[in-house]
């Protein structure tokens, strides 16, 4: 008869990361804040975030060390192996892909840490008559990200993006045009459209199907970090 009904879930939680090598769960009900700490690490804590379906916390250090937590006891559940640079949750919250500084990404269990497959940059990928591109296109892999459906990751290597299969790790399709180092790449809520931002002050949005570049926003001066 009108009435409006909510569903706020409980209780509501705020996560922070910081260089002092901490990352805290911040418990905030009617205006009062009960503050957990998760993990404490020799090093900086560079990025942390939450599992989307279960307690795990992820966190990534200084160090290259990537670690899964519980956010409910604070006690740690493994470790994934290796330097990791960055690294990231899948919406579905089973699997983590990571970037390192060996060139390849890797998607990892995100229940017992486990390595489930690797994206190997090799000259296959490159694709036809872009396999004589200027190496610089192709310097260290970093940045990777799944799409919002976790069916597709796409990873950022020098002025490169390209897209894969997240199961079974096959190739799909290399985007090329940026003039400068790509440093973030996401999906549309779709899956269907890429946007791209890179050093050389543009973001680009492609057809994911085509690898076409539909629209390149200009009008910053300095490199675009986001978008």
């Amino acid at each position: 008869d009108g009435d409006t009904v909510f569903i706020v879930q409980t209780p509501l939680r705020c996560l922070t990361a910081s260089l002092d090598g901490t990352a805290r769960i911040h418990e905030l009900q009617r205006g009062e804040c009960h503050e957990t700490m998760i993990a404490d690490l020799d090093g900086q804590i560079v990025s942390a975030s939450l599992s989307p379906i279960s307690s795990a916390l992820l966190t990534v250090s200084s160090e290259g060390r990537a670690s899964l937590w519980c956010s409910h006891t604070g006690q740690p559940l493994c470790e994934l192996q290796g330097e990791v640079m960055s690294c990231s949750f899948a919406a579905d919250g089973r699997s983590i892909v990571s970037v390192s500084d060996d060139g390849v990404a890797r998607i990892w269990c995100s229940e017992t840490g486990v390595c489930m497959q690797k994206l190997q940059m090799q000259d296959q990928s490159l694709g036809g008559d872009r396999a004589e591109e200027d190496e610089d296109d192709w310097e260290e892999l970093r940045f990777a990200a799944f799409s919002p459906n976790s069916d597709m990751i796409v990873t950022c290597r020098g002025k490169v993006a390209s897209v894969w299969e997240a199961k079974g790790g096959k190739f799909v399709k290399s985007f090329y045009g940026h003039q400068e180092r790509i440093k973030f790449a996401a999906f549309s809520p779709d899956g269907l459209l890429m946007i791209s931002a890179s050093a050389d002050s543009t973001a680009r949005i492609w057809d994911v199907a085509s690898g076409e570049c539909l629209r390149v926003l200009t009008g910053h001066t300095r490199e675009v970090l986001s978008a």
